[in-house]
């Protein structure tokens, strides 16, 4: 607990204590706020952007939002997607090394879920999924502490701002095919009058957002299991091949329904484990 600009500002960074705060009750605890500046200063969103998620808005919209994306089969379609496309990353990755080949474990996961996600979440068109479209989001992503610190990164950080708008005319490209989701997505926002400017800055937000968040948990969480093979490993590959033979080889497509993906308890344990020892968590 710290005392900030006149305010008492409570950090919460023990997940076991999160069961206390939610009994307590959290209705005035809230970060809109703070994420309306941040996304302002560091994405370039608008005011009317902002608006159909901000306090008033946010719980309607985002309930929305989530019922739509997480009904069965529209759960069902981007689980299956987003492991076709990690696939496919992993055997370019594999089939362009040697033997003699080296592969770097953070950089193989960093490439397979940034464009997994750009082809999940925002579009399979070339002129998004390629090297340069990764150079220009991590050139832009160097601006984050002076966003968060609320300023204007246009001054402090140009050439990020550069990246950043360059970015953002790439995802309103008419050479850009948007993916089934990004369609929906767009769909959604239009009607509620978001912009179309303001529409590739929330998608430059969800690309972050996977960035930031699913590249490094999933970097711990294969780093742990492959170093406790005598265990871990072992373990949840058991687990996988049970399911698999359940379904039955000949059926297996590479790919796991959701149904099946709860039920590797291993691989879950193994998940929340590597993120309690390596992630900082915040509400």
């Amino acid at each position: 607990t710290a005392n900030i600009a006149g305010k008492t500002m409570h950090f919460l960074v023990e997940p076991a204590a999160f069961p206390a705060v939610f009994r307590y009750g959290i209705k005035d605890l809230s970060m809109s706020p703070a994420i309306a500046d941040f996304s302002a200063s560091f994405f370039g969103m608008s005011k009317q952007g902002l608006s159909i998620f901000d306090a008033a808005a946010r719980k309607q919209n985002m309930e929305a939002l989530h019922n739509h994306f997480v009904k069965p089969q529209g759960l069902q379609d981007l689980t299956k997607s987003a492991q076709n496309f990690i696939l496919e990353q992993v055997d370019t990755l594999l089939g362009t090394s040697t033997n003699t080949t080296t592969l770097d474990l953070y950089n193989v996961v960093r490439k397979t879920i940034f464009y997994a996600t750009l082809k999940v979440a925002i579009s399979e068109s070339e002129s998004v999924v390629n090297d340069d479209f990764i150079a220009l989001f991590e050139c832009f992503d160097k601006a984050i502490p002076k966003a968060f610190a609320g300023l204007p990164i246009q001054y402090v950080a140009p050439e990020s701002y550069k990246a950043r708008e360059q970015l953002v005319q790439i995802l309103q490209s008419k050479d850009m095919e948007p993916s089934k989701y990004l369609k929906e997505r767009r769909k959604f926002l239009s009607e509620k009058g978001m912009s179309q400017d303001d529409m590739a800055r929330d998608n430059l937000l969800w690309v972050w957002g996977a960035g930031t968040n699913f590249i490094p948990s999933q970097f711990w969480h294969i780093y742990f299991i492959i170093s406790n093979k005598d265990d871990a490993l072992k373990g949840i590959r058991k687990e996988v091949d049970e399911i698999i033979a359940q379904r039955g080889h000949d059926d297996f497509d590479g790919t796991f329904t959701p149904e099946e993906l709860n039920r590797m308890v291993g691989l879950e344990s193994a998940f929340k484990e590597s993120n309690r020892l390596t992630m900082t968590n915040r509400v």
